[in-house]
């Protein structure tokens, strides 16, 4: 379960990388995803923004998109994930 401490931890982590760069993996739904590389620009109480390194467009997600691994944040040099935090959520159906 997703409680309001791992929500701030989740803030805690992004906001000691703001200005790095970083990969970016998020799904879409319905087999669509988009991988972008770029920095996180700020921090907001509900959710962060990241900056495009090709567009200069601003990407805004929610903390919560994390812990339900709808988003994957990676650092570009190292390649070790910004926030390691496991949520045991369950399974999705699926069909047969």
């Amino acid at each position: 379960m997703i409680s309001k401490n791992s929500l701030l931890e989740v803030k805690k982590h992004m906001e000691c990388r703001i200005g790095q760069e970083i990969y970016v993996k998020a799904n879409l739904g319905r087999n669509k995803q988009i991988e972008k590389i770029g920095t996180i620009d700020g921090v907001f109480p509900n959710l962060f923004v990241i900056k495009e390194q090709d567009t200069d467009h601003k990407l805004s997600y929610t903390y919560a998109d994390i812990l339900t691994n709808n988003l994957e944040i990676t650092m570009l040099d190292t390649g070790e994930p910004v926030v390691d935090y496991e949520v045991d959520l369950p399974k999705k159906y699926t069909r047969l």
